[in-house]
């Protein structure tokens, strides 16, 4: 006996991309933006005129949506604020002495230590400028 989805009984006809979903489609994890409407498209397209789905299923699928999107602009807002926080402490630090450790390939640490004369932001990361070295904010375990 054959199972039929009374929702989508047959494949759909409308071509869903398999490329990957760009920084800021992404809803979570899972599916991006277009993946998400191109299958509920498809829900409504291949749904049964006579037995039609439920107007509450519909409603409910886009307050996921919203949510979800909701949750993707709340969760890229906050990172930014995280690296906006994260330049404001390296810039406080200009002029200061500061402390840090580095992983010797044998394991150990070395400690390091320098005054900050700069600071640079490289892929989303507040770097400072010590001498020669360019040290990572978060690296820095003492600052005087």
């Amino acid at each position: 006996m054959t199972v039929v989805n009374p929702i989508l009984p047959t494949a759909p006809t409308t071509p869903v991309s398999t490329e990957p979903v760009k920084s800021g489609d992404r809803l979570s994890d899972g599916m991006g933006k277009d993946a998400f409407l191109k299958l509920m498209i498809a829900q409504l397209q291949h749904q049964d005129p006579l037995n039609p789905s439920d107007n509450t299923q519909f409603i409910a699928q886009m307050a996921q949506f919203t949510s979800l999107e909701q949750l993707n602009n709340l969760a890229t807002a906050g990172e930014k604020q995280a690296q906006a926080n994260a330049v404001t402490q390296a810039i406080s630090m200009i002029g200061k002495t500061v402390h840090w450790n580095t992983k010797e390939a044998d394991g150990s640490f070395t400690d390091h230590s320098g005054s900050v004369t700069g600071v640079t932001v490289e892929d989303s990361k507040a770097y400072l400028k010590v001498g020669a070295d360019k040290v990572l904010v978060s690296d820095v375990t003492q600052v005087a």
